[in-house]
């Protein structure tokens, strides 16, 4: 029901009744501000031809587990994304129409989730909370897709930025929830507003972070920690080096998840990127977390450099790992080029480029990890220069396996490969 998922977001007392179902929040939410009248007026727009489509088709691909209402609301927010194009140029009725929906739809949710008030289960406690939980993350849902359609778009960024103090507080009352499912849905919401906002988010940082550094120490849920790793990228992009100050606890934090035997495999890729994220944010900053990184790349590299033997899944994993490996070398060799700090990564190249070698003489690369591995011996060569000219040169990576990938059929194998030519013909030539 509507009334427990968007009062639940307070976090207090109130009876949660049957007083309306999600259909009739979707209708309401087909309305939006006429941002024309001096009073804010409801005035019809386009979306409301989405609502009776959705709740139409919800009733033929309805998973199993969800009541009518939750249906329509994961078609609608599945729907949302084709069918908001983004046009260059003036505000034109389809941007106003976007603006009217998320106005109201930010207003309904507010109004109903005052601060003081919250909520008391009537009838099967567990039944309703799920139900509760699941409507809530559905919202989050909504808000995500509009977040990053609206972000998008230079037109209605502007007003969209109005909303985005109360956005936060929203979701920090979602956090409040302690419910994993509404809690990941909020958190990748977070992750699409940061993205959106971008260096201004710092302001949400000293508060925010807590929540971001618990999440990050929670093994127990993996599937939650792996959307927080994804947050944590989002923040480097969003505020680059302003994410320093922060930096401390959350590479203590990924270093130590990478090195636990009780975080769940699937985590360990993406933790490996982040370290790229994080070092191509603060760019030479990275330096006091330099020789920690290296080492548990080195490691780790060591370790899944052959899959000679193994089955398809264990294969793809492992593939996975090194193109998570690879990109946190890109990262580091991008966040330091042109700084005065270049030399600290030269006595970490010959291990680079064997590590390059390893994953060719495998022969078992998918075209994730070609692309990734020729880009990564592109930017050595592009960052180090002249300084690593001598063991490119003697690289099988710099010879027969940038001979094949400049002649992939696949264009951004080939295009990564284009650029790494020139970028070692610049180092060796120097």
């Amino acid at each position: 029901m509507a009334t427990a998922a968007v009062i639940g977001l307070s976090g207090g007392k109130r009876i949660l009744s049957s007083s309306y179902h999600y259909s009739d929040v979707t209708e309401k939410l087909s309305f939006g501000t006429d941002f024309r009248s001096t009073h804010y007026q409801i005035v019809p727009t386009k979306l409301s031809m989405d609502i009776k489509y959705a709740r139409r088709r919800s009733i033929e691909r309805r998973r199993p587990g969800l009541t009518d209402d939750d249906s329509v609301l994961e078609l609608l927010v599945t729907g949302l994304r084709p069918r908001w194009s983004t046009k260059k140029g003036t505000p034109s009725p389809c941007i106003r129409g976007r603006l009217a929906f998320f106005s109201y739809f930010v207003r309904v949710i507010v109004v109903l989730s005052p601060d003081q008030c919250g909520c008391v289960i009537v009838g099967n406690p567990s039944d309703e909370r799920e139900k509760q939980s699941e409507l809530i993350g559905l919202l989050c849902g909504c808000l995500q897709v509009i977040i990053q359609k609206l972000g998008s778009s230079k037109p209605t960024k502007y007003v969209f930025l109005q909303y985005a103090d109360q956005i936060m507080g929203l979701f920090y009352k979602v956090f409040a929830c302690r419910n994993a499912t509404a809690h990941k849905e909020a958190m990748l919401a977070i992750g699409a507003l940061a993205y959106a906002i971008g260096a201004d988010f710092a302001k949400y940082m000293p508060e925010f972070y807590r929540f971001l550094e618990m999440d990050l120490q929670n093994f127990e849920d993996y599937q939650f920690c792996a959307v927080t790793v994804g947050v944590v990228g989002d923040l480097c992009r969003a505020l680059e080096d302003k994410i320093l100050p922060y930096c401390d606890g959350i590479m203590t934090q990924l270093l130590k998840n990478l090195s636990s035997d009780n975080l769940h495999r699937s985590v360990k890729p993406p933790l490996f990127s982040c370290i790229g994220d994080i070092a191509l944010a603060i760019g030479e900053n990275f330096n006091k977390y330099l020789m920690y990184a290296m080492n548990t790349l080195q490691l780790a590299s060591e370790l899944y450099a052959h899959t000679s033997g193994f089955d398809d899944e264990r294969t793809e994993y492992i593939n996975s790992l090194k193109n998570g490996i690879l990109e946190a070398y890109s990262g580091i060799f991008q966040g330091f080029k042109n700084s005065s700090k270049t030399q600290l990564l030269i006595p970490y190249a010959p291990h680079i480029l064997q590590f390059l070698d390893s994953i060719y003489m495998e022969k078992d690369m998918d075209e994730v990890v070609m692309k990734t591995a020729i880009g990564v011996l592109g930017d050595l060569a592009d960052t180090l220069g002249s300084n690593a000219g001598s063991l490119i040169q003697q690289s099988l990576s710099s010879k027969e396996f940038l001979d094949e990938c400049l002649t992939s059929e696949d264009h951004l194998i080939k295009e990564s490969a284009e650029w790494a030519k020139l970028a070692i013909n610049r180092a060796i030539s120097v």
